[in-house]
Order: C-alpha cells, then structure tokens, then sequence
C-alpha cells in the first residue's frame, strides 16, 4: 500500500540497497560491504585501519553492513546546518529526515556485524542518529560525537560494550538504546 515499515530485528536484510539507486557506492573491506549515497566520500586506509567520511549533501548517509570490523578509526564529518534556516518555529528539516527511502536513520550506521575495539568520532551530524548501530555485536574503544541535529548515538537490537562514551551538543537524546 505505498507504506513504508521499520524492522530492524534479527537477520535485517538491506538486499534492496543494491537496487536503489542512492546506495549504487560501495566499497567492501574483507566480507564488509560499505554503502553509500551520492554526497558522501569515504576514503579507506586498511594499513593503518582509519575510514574517513565527509558529508558534501545535507542528509546523505553511510552503512556499513555484515562482516567483521576489527581495530578499525571512523571519523565522520557532516555538514553544519544552516543556523539561520533553524528556528524554533522553522519546518526546515534536513532531506530524508528522520527516515529514508529503506527506513534507516543514521548517518552513519552499523548493520549485521561484529566489532572489535572500533574507535569513533562524528561531528556536525543533520540525520536523525549521528551513529546507529542495528543487530550488532562486540564492543566499542571509544565513541565521541560533537554537534548532532538530533540523537546522537542509537543502538538497536545490538549487544555492545562501550568502553568510553563522550556526547557534546546533541539536540535530542545524547544515548538510545
């Protein structure tokens, strides 16, 4: 009926990525597939273990899905939202927020996997999670994320430890599990 539904339990399947074409960007490192939409750049050193990611469009995001990531440095990097375009009153919201076409909120989200001491740090996020893990298992070195639009660290049907959490500056909830 042209609605679109949320699941995102055990076995989440993102099979419709590849036919959307948003998410036509991929990378893969070992059995990880990293997608991505048209206005995000993602550079990936896999000798030094550091992914970096930079927002060029407002709203585009990055999934990282199934596999194993271990010992792995994220650094994300969004656009700031226009100050003067957010108003107490303003309707001005970032495109695909809170959702996109296949239902997922991050700008930054961890699908179907294992980590393994991942350190991460995200600034400047206009999505409705800056970071969103979704039926993930492991544990995370460090997580800091500065300036988020909404929640800035969401963690969805996931068994996680976080070793070191530091949240500044997230409109909406700092932590959701």
């Amino acid at each position: 009926d042209k609605k679109n539904f949320q699941f995102v339990g055990q076995n989440f399947s993102l099979n419709s990525l590849k036919k959307i074409n948003n998410y036509k960007n991929n990378l893969s490192i070992g059995e990880t597939q990293i997608f991505f939409e048209n206005g995000i750049e993602v550079a990936v050193d896999e000798i030094t273990k550091k992914i970096l990611i930079n927002q060029k469009e407002l709203g585009s995001k990055v999934y990282f899905i199934n596999g194993n990531l271990n010992n792995y440095s994220i650094s994300y990097t969004g656009l700031n939202m226009p100050k003067d375009k957010i108003k107490k009153t303003s309707k001005f919201y970032p495109p695909k927020y809170p959702i996109d076409t296949i239902g997922l909120t991050g700008c930054v989200s961890f699908i179907n996997l294992k980590v393994k001491n991942l350190k991460i740090e995200a600034k400047n996020s206009n999505c409705e999670d800056t970071v969103n893990f979704i039926n993930t298992k492991g544990n995370v070195d460090s997580i800091v994320i500065d300036n988020s639009f909404s929640d800035a660290l969401d963690v969805d049907f996931s068994s996680i430890s976080f070793k070191k959490i530091m949240i500044s500056n997230a409109k909406n909830d700092c932590v959701d599990f």
